[in-house]
């Protein structure tokens, strides 16, 4: 949240610590030092001694994908695809960031204060009018268009405050001397106006055409080209937990006990739609109350405080969503009541209660079988080990891949044909469970009737049995005919580009324009002006590269081996700016490079602390909060 506010206001204090945790963290799943513990520890995300509950977990992406419809113009999309776009990742990412960032809080003693909240949002320039005043309009505007109330940004901005004095002490310490802001300017902004000319090889006309003596000496020079590669046919043996659940048992008694425990965890908490008015004082939300009604609620929010009925609308909470000395009040109330006004650190409330939806409980038969699908789930490891133990010791004693499988109950996939780099022969690859590349370079290194190594893969094991061996062949000549003939082309053409390009370099050395030289060959001159390494103006890289090594003028033409192309160059004006005439972009050279010097040095701080609190992520319990509801969509 501050991090929004303070991209909004033109600051960067709080982007970096995001910065820092994301370059520390990389992707969630390949953290180091990460441990994936086993499904009996139910909480998916733990920071220090901080839990992250699966329900916390589901909600908050639920919220997120509910922006994404409402991003994508109200076009469903389900659980299965937010998934697949990567959300759920990014979720887990940002609720483990945010933990960490409250244990290194806690650990420093940072703390924020309610006025230094509301100063923080009566100062900040995005609730700010024309003049500089707070304006409640824009804040409630804000409020309604991130999904919050009062009481949740009170809560975010305390968290973030707090932990900003630390950033902003650190960026003090980021300091870069003008020396070598100088420098970087001087390299970012140095201008050059170029002349260019691409020599595209399609322009070139090659006036002959191979021989079928010419097409033959090609597949013999470049028969790797046409290669079919080596296949192999292997049987597979998949062993994942998921695959364990069915053959698990659960004593009724045991599924009544976990009942007894974890039915709260079932219930769905009653709800209240309210609407609210806050006033700066309390005189004037209690002089509000004088003749206010149910009926008239909107009318004398608008009236008072100039609130349309959005902002004054604040939507369906539940009691834990709000303040301790808003929530009793609010939740003590019947439906139709006014209740204040109340004081929070945002000020004083006036809420009316507008409906209630009271408090449900799923079905006892259908709470008791989802917690014997959880109980499952949490021995479906350690049968896992299990049938490994006895696949191995099965193969040990001399049976094939095949009948160890049927005597544990599980099925063998069979693979006619793979390469080593998964791909099957009609270019597609092996299914994502399977295709495991240690799994694939053990299969072929292997004999044929021989069985692989046991490979641990994503959340279980692999076994491979092979077959037979297909060995590498190349592609008869009658059937890469057109390959060649390409090939043969594309070679002639390459030829002729270059002797064209010495041509021309070797007379505009001598004195000719480019221009001129250009239109002898049928190519059209280009020119970029004011072209910096900043601003490349969609240049060739490698051309970008060179024509900043290159002097001015006619004699420093040169031949560019981009990777669009073949180019010449002539570079026909250099300006070197010092910054003088340019303020504002030599403050911004000065400030990015202390904000990268700040950002290595927080970088480094929160890589010691996640060191000292440890973190743990689960992606088997994810996927089983995840598994059910996608069941349902189906």
């Amino acid at each position: 949240m501050i991090t929004f506010f303070n991209k909004l206001g033109n600051s960067w204090v709080a982007k970096i610590i995001f910065i820092a945790l994301a370059l520390s963290m990389m992707a969630f799943w390949g953290l180091g030092g990460i441990t994936n513990l086993s499904f009996i520890q139910r909480s998916p995300v733990e920071v220090g001694s901080e839990s992250l509950s699966s329900q916390s977990l589901f909600n908050q992406f639920e919220k997120e994908r509910q922006n994404l419809i409402r991003m994508s113009n109200g076009q469903n999309i389900s659980t299965r695809k937010a998934i697949e776009l990567g959300l759920l990742d990014r979720v887990v990412q940002q609720q483990t960031m945010e933990m960490l960032q409250n244990q290194i809080r806690e650990d420093l003693g940072l703390y924020a204060s309610n006025a230094a909240v509301q100063k923080y949002v009566e100062q900040n320039p995005v609730f700010q009018d024309e003049l500089g005043n707070f304006d409640k309009n824009r804040f409630y505007a804000f409020l309604m268009q991130n999904g919050l109330n009062e009481v949740q940004l009170s809560s975010i901005l305390q968290r973030d405050l707090a932990f900003q004095h630390l950033t902003n002490t650190i960026h003090r310490l980021g300091y870069n001397p003008d020396s070598l802001s100088q420098l970087m300017y001087k390299y970012l902004n140095e201008k050059r106006d170029i002349t260019y000319i691409l020599v595209d090889p399609k322009r070139i006309i090659v006036d002959k055409t191979p021989t079928e003596e010419d097409l033959k000496n090609y597949y013999e020079a470049y028969g790797e080209n046409f290669m079919i590669p080596e296949y192999r046919d292997i049987t597979v043996l998949s062993i994942m937990p998921q695959m364990m659940i069915d053959k698990i048992q659960i004593p009724d008694s045991e599924v009544e006990e976990a009942f007894e425990t974890r039915k709260n965890k079932f219930m769905k908490p009653e709800e209240r739609d309210l609407a609210q008015m806050r006033f700066e004082t309390q005189e004037e939300a209690q002089n509000t109350l004088n003749g206010l009604t149910a009926e008239n609620f909107n009318q004398t929010a608008k009236e008072k405080l100039a609130q349309t009925e959005e902002m004054t609308n604040f939507g369906y909470t539940t009691k834990d969503q709000l303040m301790e000395e808003l929530a009793t009040p609010v939740f003590t109330a019947k439906k139709g009541e006014i209740v204040g006004p109340i004081q929070s650190p945002m000020g004083w409330h006036v809420f009316l209660i507008k409906d209630i939806k009271v408090a449900q409980n799923m079905p006892v038969d259908q709470i008791k079988a989802q917690i014997r699908k959880e109980l499952a789930q949490d021995q479906a490891y350690n049968k896992m080990y299990d049938t490994v133990r006895q696949v191995e010791d099965i193969l040990g004693s001399g049976a094939g891949l095949q009948e160890a499988a049927q005597k544990v109950g599980l099925e063998t996939i069979q693979i006619p044909s793979v390469d080593m780099t998964g791909q099957l022969p009609n270019g597609e690859k092996l299914d994502a469970i399977i295709n495991n590349p240690l799994l694939l370079q053990d299969v072929f290194t292997l004999n044929e009737g021989e069985t692989s190594a046991m490979i641990e893969n994503q959340n279980g094991f692999l076994v491979a049995h092979l077959n037979k061996i297909k060995p590498v062949s190349q592609k008869p000549f009658e059937t890469v005919q057109k390959e060649l003939k390409d090939l043969w082309l594309s070679e002639q053409q390459k030829t002729l580009v270059e002797e064209k390009a010495k041509t021309i370099v070797e007379r505009v050395k001598d004195g000719t324009q480019l221009e001129t030289q250009s239109a002898l060959h049928n190519f059209k001159p280009i020119y970029a002006k004011n072209v910096t390494r900043a601003n490349p103006q969609g240049l060739d890289e490698t051309l970008l590269k060179q024509i900043f090594k290159q002097e001015k003028g006619l004699k420093s033409a040169d031949i560019i081996s981009g990777n669009t192309g073949t180019y010449i160059a002539v570079v026909d004006q250099i300006t070197v700016p010092d910054g003088s005439e340019d303020p504002e972009g030599f403050q911004m050279v000065k400030e990015i490079l202390s904000e990268k010097t700040s950002s290595d040095m927080t970088n480094g701080l929160v890589k010691s602390y996640q060191n000292d609190f440890g973190i743990v992520i689960r992606p088997d319990v994810i996927q089983s909060i995840f598994s059910a509801y996608m069941t349902t969509e189906e």
